[in-house]
């Protein structure tokens, strides 16, 4: 299996040097760089192409929920993680609201941040095979499934 591309974003080095230790872990993922604010982050996703984005809620420049719709936009398959040294219900809110997969609290990071990154990158390898299948499979194209991380319809598609 392919390993699983992931841009890291925070303004602290030592949040960053955390997080690349917590992946360090996991053979397929690789980071694939480091951003140190809202905007380096939106720059190095259209450069980098990550599957993952981990952006940190509060940032220079753009923050983390300014930063998700424009990574969003030029990336509408990476899969994007806010972290927020806040685990407050309206931050989670504002965080999916803007387009982000889901919500992390610092405070939580090193018991759940592994979690989501293997629903994640589980997705991320889907949406890969997905891909590949489509270019395959050219006389399947009009009837495509919507994207969805159901191997159900996958299944079922290719019967």
């Amino acid at each position: 299996m392919a390993s699983v591309r992931i841009l890291i974003a925070d303004d602290h080095e030592a949040v960053r040097r955390g997080v690349r230790s917590l992946l360090a872990s996991h053979a397929d993922w690789e980071v694939c760089g480091e951003a140190i604010d809202g905007l380096d982050a939106v720059e190095k996703a259209k450069s980098f192409r990550p599957d993952v984005v981990i952006l940190d809620i509060s940032m220079p420049k753009l923050s983390g929920l300014q930063a998700v719709p424009l990574i969003k936009d030029e990336l509408p398959d990476s899969e994007i993680l806010i972290l927020s040294q806040h685990d407050l219900a309206q931050a989670r809110r504002l965080a999916l609201d803007a387009g982000a997969r889901n919500f992390i609290s610092k405070s939580n990071m090193a018991r759940d941040l592994r979690a989501h990154l293997m629903t994640l990158s589980n997705d991320a390898g889907q949406v890969r095979r997905t891909r590949t299948l489509y270019q395959l499979c050219p006389s399947r194209r009009l009837h495509w499934p919507q994207a969805s991380s159901s191997s159900q319809a996958l299944a079922k598609w290719l019967r």
